[in-house]
């Protein structure tokens, strides 16, 4: 079975992680793991407001930030034993690049987390809505989206 973990930094995805290591190791079958993120990049639109190198230097130490979230996941998965892995850094929209990589993948199962971003937060940082929520309604295949304790309260 070929698993997507997607991951970013929030407490979510954490929960994610351990939800998808417990699903594995309940399962008994043998599954290829590949943990994805997409780091937010700044817009050019961002550069007529600041100056270009300093946006540059901005996305530069996040795509560094993501990359480095994605080898600790997978250092993690080898330590709760799950050998067949590995991890890619996605671009574009999160929710897209998602969705394309599953298909182009051939993924049967992702799994994330819910942001726990409020409303507002949700509307201005993707626009349209969550990361999950378009996964949810566009993936090829099935997806698990795992709430954290602290979501569960909202």
């Amino acid at each position: 079975m070929r698993v997507l973990l997607a991951v970013d930094d929030s407490p979510s995805a954490e929960v994610a992680y351990k939800q998808c290591v417990e699903f594995l190791k309940k399962s008994g079958e043998a599954h290829n793991v590949t943990v994805v993120s997409s780091p937010p990049v700044l817009s050019d639109l961002y550069a007529l407001y600041t100056d270009p190198s300093m946006l540059q230097s901005v996305n530069k130490r996040v795509e560094a930030n993501t990359h480095m979230l994605l080898k600790q996941y997978n250092q993690r998965l080898e330590d709760d034993g799950i050998q067949d892995h590995s991890f890619a850094t996605l671009e574009g929209n999160a929710g897209e690049a998602i969705c394309s990589y599953a298909r182009e993948s051939g993924a049967h199962l992702i799994v994330m987390g819910r942001s726990g971003s409020g409303m507002l937060k949700r509307m201005l940082v993707d626009q349209l809505g969550s990361t999950s929520a378009y996964v949810s309604q566009n993936s090829p295949c099935a997806v698990l989206v795992v709430r954290s304790r602290a979501e569960s309260d909202e």
